[in-house]
């Protein structure tokens, strides 16, 4: 998607507050229309698509400069058996809390995104492997700890994760 200014005619040429809000309309429809191509829905992470893109250009990006990259990549345990066991209702929460510690640790340049299902990719630009074990470690720490619980009268459950790390250079 590309944002294209409207045709030059279209407004009623008033000058008026009118003429601002129709245009504040159709940018704020475009930004919805590439959200919705570019994030996850429940999670509100990037999807798999972008992050196709986003780390087709990081590789090249890196190769070119010679800089470090690394990927992080992470799969919520038994998720399966939280689905089976306790609802997908309850597993869509799992996946929030999971998608929210990954972007609390994460910088503004790296790009936290939902692979699928219960996997998650985080592109680390310019960070070796001691970089990405560091984010790795701070991740798991985040989720140590956190529960969810659907009722008063069941075990919590508690929310972990299987991490990988792939680095360039």
């Amino acid at each position: 998607l590309r944002w294209a200014e409207p045709v030059v005619g279209t407004s009623t040429g008033t000058g008026d507050v009118t003429d601002v809000l129709q245009e504040l309309t159709y940018r704020q429809l475009y930004e919805q229309a590439r959200s919705r191509l570019t994030r996850d829905a429940l999670t509100g992470v990037h999807n798999r698509g972008y992050f196709d893109e986003a780390f087709t250009r990081a590789v090249a990006h890196a190769s070119r400069y010679g800089e470090h990259l690394s990927i992080v990549i992470a799969d919520a345990d038994h998720f399966k058996t939280i689905n089976d066991q306790h609802s997908h209702l309850m597993g869509d929460q799992v996946l929030k809390v999971f998608a929210g510690a990954l972007v609390e640790c994460a910088r503004a340049s790296d790009v936290v995104c939902r692979y699928g299902g219960d996997e998650f990719v985080v592109i680390l630009p310019n960070a070796d492997v001691a970089n990405a074990r560091a984010f790795a470690y701070r991740f798991r720490k985040r989720l140590a700890g956190r529960t969810l619980s659907a009722d008063p009268g069941v075990d919590a459950i508690e929310i972990t994760a299987t991490v990988g790390i792939a680095s360039l250079r």
